[in-house]
């Protein structure tokens, strides 16, 4: 027995049969689509991490051979490095701080006497209450002089977003 096609107009038109595949084609698109958006924007939080937290690690540099607030060997003029005057820390303003330590992002800058817990000097803007996202943290020790060359031992904190 021979099969015979015969030409007629009454037949199933493909349109239908193609439905599926094109909304799987257009679900894998939209999920690729997706995917990359995400992962370019978790490369660009990072990378502007990395840069905040260079920035950060540059102004804690900065603060701790701030002239204002540095100390002066016993026997020299010159400053030492990392060496706070507590009179001096005392003395200085936060208008002066902004002034003479620029930075393109927000900072606080916080000094610590550890062995005197009382003894806390904040400097700079205070941080926003919800927590920025991008947000980086700088700690360092330090040597506090206090009077009649006593030495504590102290913290340095900056804090930039």
């Amino acid at each position: 027995m021979r099969c015979k096609l015969k030409r007629r107009k009454k037949g199933v038109a493909g349109f239908y049969e193609e439905i599926p595949a094109l909304i799987l084609i257009i679900a894998g698109v939209t999920v690729f689509l997706i995917s990359v958006v995400h992962v370019v924007s978790l490369y660009l939080s990072t990378v502007n991490q990395e840069n905040i937290q260079d920035e950060c690690y540059s102004l804690s540099r900065i603060v701790r051979s701030y002239d204002k607030i540095m100390y002066n060997g016993t026997y020299s003029m010159n400053p030492v490095s990392g060496v706070f005057d507590i009179d001096k820390i005392r003395n200085l303003t936060n208008a002066t701080v902004l002034k003479d330590l620029h930075s393109t992002k927000k900072f606080k800058i916080t000094i610590e006497d550890l062995e005197n817990t009382t003894a806390k000097w904040t400097f700079g803007t205070e941080i926003p209450t919800p927590r920025p996202s991008v947000y980086a943290v700088e700690t360092t020790s330090i040597v506090l002089k206090d009077k009649h060359d006593v030495f504590h031992v102290g913290r340095l904190t900056v804090e930039m977003w």
